[in-house]
């Protein structure tokens, strides 16, 4: 699973879109390292996911791939809240090409979580829209996928095929938390009282430094590994951040998108520090020496 948090912090020109997650892909395996957050190609919006890795990436990628193909989307002459709807479509229609193994399998669709969002230039303010299968909006409803004469396979049940986006749930909490029932719902609480005990007109770093403390702390059943964050600005562009993470031997290193970084790779995005919550080293500021913990410590 995964837990992915979308905010805005700040005010009037000051004001940004936050998306951090966890980097834990789980199974028969688990490994710490995988990325959540994506940026598309056009550079002003972002989808992340919560679910099973083994569908939300081929389903990533292909939204990718098909704004990436489409030249009005390129040239941002299609805004992200007209993409939010040819995306939507376009999951459906993968979702449709998958094949089960019986009537009853979900395949893991009804867990599938994704978040999709930036800022509009139409409406003048950053968007961010869950989407996900009408199965999770409907739990009650029995699976029943459609048996496939030739193959002796069997179609997703419509429910599980159909993905909506939801319409109010940003703009109503303040923020957007995916990921396990229970894991989302304590995140939610925590935040609410750190933001009431401390009367912030916005969330801040709240969310940020919540996440952080409890995947040091190991408190997630389902998530692990590094802090992944991005931001999104109003002038419509997305920025990644290398995030300093303790690594198996507890020293602090840089990770860009739950990967640790060689001792001997430079990098060319700002380095945020999630102790004290902010960038320590701005872009551009490239060297060639080993980047040892000590460099690290002492920027």
């Amino acid at each position: 699973m995964t837990i992915n948090i979308c905010w805005k912090s700040g005010n009037g020109t000051n004001e940004v879109l936050n998306v951090i997650s966890d980097s834990r892909l789980s199974g028969s395996i688990i490994f710490d390292e995988c990325t959540k957050i994506f940026s598309f190609p056009r550079g002003d919006c972002f989808i992340s996911f919560a679910g099973s890795t083994e569908l939300a990436y081929t389903i990533i990628h292909q939204a990718i791939n098909t704004v990436a193909s489409n030249n009005q989307s390129m040239n941002r002459y299609l805004d992200i809240y007209q993409i939010k709807g040819h995306l939507i479509k376009e999951i459906g229609e993968l979702v449709k090409g998958i094949q089960l193994y019986s009537s009853e399998d979900t395949g893991g669709l009804d867990e599938i979580e994704f978040l999709f969002g930036g800022y509009s230039w139409k409406h003048a303010k950053y968007m961010t829209w869950r989407f996900r299968s009408q199965a999770k909006t409907f739990p009650s409803h029995t699976i029943k996928n459609r048996k496939n004469s030739n193959s002796g396979l069997f179609s997703p049940d419509p429910l599980l095929a159909q993905f909506v986006a939801d319409k109010k749930y940003f703009a109503k909490s303040g923020s957007i938390i995916t990921g396990t029932k229970d894991e989302a719902r304590d995140l939610r609480k925590l935040i609410a009282i750190r933001n009431e005990k401390n009367n912030r007109a916005d969330l801040g770093d709240y969310p940020l430094e919540i996440l952080r403390d409890g995947l040091l702390n190991n408190s997630f059943e389902t998530t692990g590994g590094p802090l992944q964050y991005m931001r999104i600005f109003k002038h419509a562009m997305t920025e990644v951040n290398a995030v300093l993470w303790p690594n198996s031997h507890n020293d602090w290193r840089p990770t860009i998108g739950g990967r640790f970084l060689l001792e001997t790779e430079n990098f060319n995005v700002p380095l945020f520090d999630p102790r004290s919550c902010r960038v320590i080293a701005v872009p551009y500021n490239k060297n060639s020496i080993v980047n040892t913990e000590k460099f690290y410590e002492g920027i």
